[in-house]
């Protein structure tokens, strides 16, 4: 099996969710598969052209997620918005590939900035995360009980939900001892 991971941002890099994808691949890679992580980092400096480029990510996105829909059976995203997901699933509609979304937070628990504070653009968002992209994907992994029933409430009725609780890196104790603390 082929899994591609299209991971929204610079991976890699030190932050959970770069650890969590890493954690995923060496997971798919063990279990067989061959896995690939293809980011989408935000090449923009400054405070307006970054949050301009979040907006063109799907156009971004489109050729790499073209490149891949006769090579990959899955194409797992993390971190992408309902729009990019939208592009995704059209770029993937005469393939065999299935699209696969990982959902670690309660979609709208958390924004950056305040656009996304305002009450219509996260009212847009919500309906176009819950609504449509949840109901286009062929499966979901969470990282929680709370979030698999939360969006089993949303995807389609042939939709897989794989739960795997947060994962931690274990390594990072080795050397760790209770006379060190």
């Amino acid at each position: 099996m082929k899994v591609s991971i299209f991971f929204n941002g610079t991976y890699p890099n030190s932050g959970a969710a770069s650890s969590r994808v890493k954690n995923y691949s060496v997971g798919l890679a063990k279990s067989g598969a061959e896995v690939e992580i293809i980011s989408s980092p935000l090449i923009s400096t400054g405070y307006v052209m970054p949050r301009l480029e979040r907006f063109l990510t799907p156009l971004k996105i489109l050729p790499k997620v073209i490149n891949k829909r006769n090579h990959a059976d899955i194409v797992f995203s993390y971190g992408h918005s309902w729009l990019t997901i939208v592009v995704m699933r059209m770029c993937l509609l005469f393939s065999d590939s299935k699209i696969v979304l990982d959902v670690c937070e309660k979609p709208g628990s958390i924004y950056q900035s305040w656009f996304y504070e305002l009450y219509l653009v996260k009212l847009f968002n919500l309906i176009g995360i819950k609504y449509i992209s949840y109901k286009i994907a062929d499966g979901f992994v969470v990282i929680s009980k709370a979030l698999e029933l939360y969006v089993d409430r949303f995807k389609s009725q042939s939709a897989k939900i794989l739960s795997i609780p947060i994962l931690v890196d274990n390594r990072m104790y080795d050397n760790i001892s209770i006379s060190n603390l």
